[in-house]
């Protein structure tokens, strides 16, 4: 197995193109610099470096091996922050942003699953509407964003947690709910109240029912959720939101749903972070959270 202190030295010794120089940085002794560098190209049996006068220089071998080592340095440090922050209960509490809707629905579930979690993960819960969770994350000042509709971000990379369910919201017991499928024609003959255009859950719920040659057109447009669903529990209109959204009030028996067919009105829910750089082990608890406690709000086999 490769010495990852022999590999440490040998990628400094390659940036300064130095021995002596890179001796220095390190806090060692040259001879003992050397001898790392020449166990490593016994173990690999390749030459990494060429001597000459001015100092050392990368072979075509040596160039290959540094872009291998330096991922494996990048992985290993953030291991050991990871590990470092473990052992402490002062590691930096993990900062996800949150659609408004999402954090009533999933927010307080989250913090105490990753509170009781061993060991406990620390959360800082941003509320924030689709473009200023993606403001915030170039900002670097969340970790995390976890939204519908939310695009990949330019030097990051997203997840999709689960496919959600549309549906369509209004009072309980409203007869008009009984269908099952709802027919997507009979949108146009409700009184509709949407999220206002411009909102990333209006730009979701458009684009999944434009898929089917519906044009929606709301008679109310609201820019928050809460007032949505408390319009349509007092039955005075009908909504479309993803299920998840909606799961405490129709438990509750505040609200009743009709589905869709289920093949043309799914949206991802869809976890974005900031940096390709890999989920730290922090990080991926609350992935892991997150998957589980949104699980929990799926419609359920009937």
């Amino acid at each position: 197995m490769l010495d990852f202190h022999r590999l440490r030295c040998f990628a400094e010794v390659a940036r300064v193109g130095s021995i002596t120089r890179a001796a220095e940085v390190l806090g060692m002794e040259q001879p003992a610099l050397s001898r790392q560098v020449k166990l490593l190209e016994h173990e690999t049996g390749l030459r990494l470096f060429h001597r000459n006068g001015r100092g050392v220089a990368l072979t075509e071998q040596g160039v290959n091996v540094l872009n291998r080592v330096q991922r494996l340095l990048v992985e290993a440090e953030s291991a050991e922050r990871d590990i470092n922050a473990l052992r402490t209960s002062r590691a930096a509490a993990v900062r996800l942003g949150l659609q408004p809707s999402l954090s009533q629905a999933l927010g307080a579930a989250v913090i105490q699953r990753l509170r009781s979690a061993a060991p406990p993960v620390r959360l800082r819960v941003v509320e924030a509407a689709g473009p200023q969770l993606l403001n915030l994350l170039q900002a670097q000042e969340i970790d995390l964003a976890l939204g519908y509709g939310l695009p990949a971000h330019e030097h990051g990379f997203s997840i999709c947690v689960q496919e959600d369910e549309l549906c369509l919201i209004g009072a309980a017991g409203d007869p008009e709910l009984r269908d099952a499928p709802f027919p997507l024609s009979r949108l146009e003959t409700l009184r509709l109240i949407l999220p206002s255009r411009g909102l990333r859950i209006r730009d979701v719920i458009d684009s999944v029912f434009a898929k089917g040659d519906i044009h929606l057109s709301a008679d109310i447009e609201v820019d928050a959720i809460a007032p949505i669903k408390e319009i349509a529990a007092a039955g005075k209109g009908y909504s479309l939101l993803p299920y998840p959204i909606v799961h405490r009030e129709v438990t509750a028996g505040r609200l009743a749903v009709a589905w869709f067919d289920g093949t043309q009105s799914k949206t991802p829910l869809v976890l974005v972070r900031g940096s390709r750089r890999s989920l730290n082990a922090r990080e991926q608890a609350v992935l892991d959270a997150i998957a589980t406690e949104a699980a929990a709000l799926q419609r359920k086999p009937t």
